[in-house]
């Protein structure tokens, strides 16, 4: 256990992870900022939070491209395709597991949407590592 332990410390450490949990910080921001924002104004409810949800992915998007692994990487319909398409697994991954673990497990929605969101950042990570901006050598 202490080897998995510092294993999750080792990758923490390293600067692309670090950039890519400031990265999902700022776009949960500018979704939150955007939701919020609309539904003050009245703005439909689900509406609202699709582009809340949008302006953060563009906001993810741009900065994986720029700048969480540390080289740019040029827009092309590859890496947009490739980025839609982890982060929409992503969502996918994090409703199943909040969906099993609140109505199969009986787990509090709240513990649950910690596990749903790992789960999806992990996969979102590795995705834009090894497919939407995988390095060319």
């Amino acid at each position: 256990m202490n080897k998995f332990f510092n294993t999750i410390l080792y990758l923490i450490k390293q600067q692309d992870v670090q950039r890519f949990l400031l990265m999902g910080v700022l776009s949960n921001a500018i979704n939150f900022v955007v939701y919020y924002a609309l539904i003050n104004i009245n703005v439909n409810l689900s509406l609202s939070s699709i582009l809340g949800y949008v302006a953060g992915l563009i906001c993810s998007y741009h900065l994986g491209r720029v700048w969480v692994f540390g080289q740019r990487f040029d827009i092309n319909s590859k890496s947009i395709l490739f980025f839609g398409i982890v982060y929409f697994l992503g969502s996918v991954w994090m409703t199943g597991i909040i969906n099993l673990m609140v109505n199969h497990l009986s787990i509090d929605y709240k513990i649950s949407w910690f596990f749903g969101a790992g789960t999806a950042a992990v996969n979102n990570y590795l995705g834009m590592r090894f497919l939407a901006f995988k390095k060319i050598n």
